[in-house]
């Protein structure tokens, strides 16, 4: 077996680590990653991980798209915290 063979169950488990770690970094102070692009990547990522995904049981594939639109909500709800606990900017008065 070559060493650079694509396994698309291997592809699943990354994707599946990569939304973990997205998440994570979603919760530090100064994040910039808003609905917007959270929304975007997660479903540029679920596409290709559709694409890739032959070959693998059906259930085992629905069960990842679940977690990962979980995920994705969990996301919105992250940045939705996030957002609420950073102070307003005020600009500033300047008569």
């Amino acid at each position: 077996m070559s060493p650079f063979c694509f396994r698309a169950d291997s592809h699943l488990r990354r994707t599946t680590a990569w939304v973990e770690r997205r998440l994570r970094a979603i919760t530090r102070t100064g994040s910039r990653i808003g609905e917007h692009q959270w929304l975007m990547t997660n479903a540029d990522s679920m596409v290709r991980a559709m694409r890739t995904s032959q070959g693998i049981p059906h259930q085992e594939v629905l069960t990842y798209m679940d977690h990962h639109l979980q995920a994705m909500v969990r996301g919105l709800w992250l940045i939705e915290q996030r957002e609420a606990r950073t102070p307003p900017q005020t600009p500033d008065h300047t008569p």
